[in-house]
């Protein structure tokens, strides 16, 4: 079986890690790495390619909702 890879807001390191779990899932275990450009980046490719560039929804039992929206400025700009 193919070991499943979870993905993680570090809460104080401001950052998102990467990493393998263990087989229940629920623990990373070995090295974790920092993909914190590489996450928002694919967010924000997702969005533009599958809803237009702008999505929102909710997690109703979480009390989380959430609003993105993908737009792109001119080559001066960046």
């Amino acid at each position: 079986m193919a070991r499943k890879i979870g993905i993680q807001a570090q809460r104080f390191a401001q950052n998102i890690e990467a990493g393998f779990l263990n087989d229940a899932g629920t623990l990373f275990v070995g090295n974790k790495q920092d993909v914190t450009d590489q996450c928002i980046g694919a967010v924000a490719e997702f969005v533009e390619q599958n809803y237009e560039g702008s999505v929102e929804f909710e997690w109703p039992n979480i009390d989380y909702k959430v609003e993105i929206k993908v737009t792109r400025g001119s080559k001066e700009e960046r």
